[in-house]
């Protein structure tokens, strides 16, 4: 046990090494640059100022979820608000893979109240790991967990009871989740005696799967395309998803403010 949490501590110094220093770049960047890009680093720095707020309204730390979930979730959460795929604004859900399966891990946020809805246990892929997630892949029969951006669809009833269809719009970390029946649903190995007293989970074969106690309520909360984020820091992922741009997603969040603050002029 002491290697596996040795080694997962291990791959967040590494991926949190390439985001410090993408971040050293981009400061260096905005601190030469002038006229517009004055202007866009400016907003970028103000998306920045408002998701540490966030956080912190909401009560988060980093044995609730790490900052480097939550940031990645709301970077991805406005750059699809920006390209219209989310019908159901102002709701994220985070899993936080990074987390033992034991905790609660799983946070559906109401982002225009700045409230948690749901706080939850989650499953993980049967071969994704056993305490930890730590493998993940994108194919049909691999029963493990994927990671990225998704959005839900339409409910329906099935072998597991109540469940939640899943879109997934990352191209080779998620978008086969149609295919693989990647959904929530209830499941009684995810249970908080199991948690307390096994410190582990039962495991899914790759569904995020929560409690039976939950289930109904979660899914009807979240249902009919509202964004859902699974994380986990993967060297190639992070690097690679179209959904990652701190850029991009400043650029939107700031067209929603200015667009507010326009509709309350008299």
């Amino acid at each position: 046990m002491a290697k596996l949490v040795q080694g997962a501590n291990t791959r967040r110094k590494s991926v949190l090494g390439i985001v410090l220093v993408s971040l050293i770049v981009y400061l260096f960047s905005c601190s030469i640059s002038f006229g517009s890009s004055e202007g866009f680093c400016l907003k970028t720095a103000n998306f920045i100022q408002y998701t540490k707020e966030l956080y912190s309204e909401l009560g988060f730390s980093e044995s609730v979820i790490s900052f480097q979930a939550f940031s990645a979730s709301v970077t991805a959460y406005y750059i699809a608000l920006g390209k219209n795929l989310i019908k159901k604004p102002y709701l994220l859900t985070i899993i936080d893979y990074t987390q033992p399966s034991e905790k609660e891990r799983f946070f559906v946020i109401d982002l225009k109240k700045r409230k948690i809805l749901f706080k939850e246990l989650v499953a993980h892929g049967k071969r994704s790991g056993k305490r930890y997630a730590q493998y993940f892949s994108n194919k049909p029969g691999s029963l493990k967990s994927s990671i990225g951006l998704y959005v839900t669809l339409s409910t329906y009833t099935g072998s597991h009871g109540y469940s939640l269809r899943l879109k997934g719009l990352e191209k080779g970390f998620n978008d086969n989740a149609q295919r693989r029946n990647i959904v929530i649903h209830g499941a009684w190995y995810v249970d908080r005696k199991m948690a307390k007293y096994l410190h582990w989970l039962g495991r899914s074969w790759g569904c995020p799967a929560i409690s039976l106690n939950s289930v109904k309520k979660v899914i009807d909360t979240i249902k009919d395309g509202s964004a859902l984020y699974i994380y986990y820091p993967l060297k190639n992922y992070i690097q690679t998803s179209r959904y990652l741009n701190l850029q991009k997603a400043a650029l939107v969040f700031n067209q929603k403010i200015t667009k507010t603050t326009a509709l309350m002029r008299p």
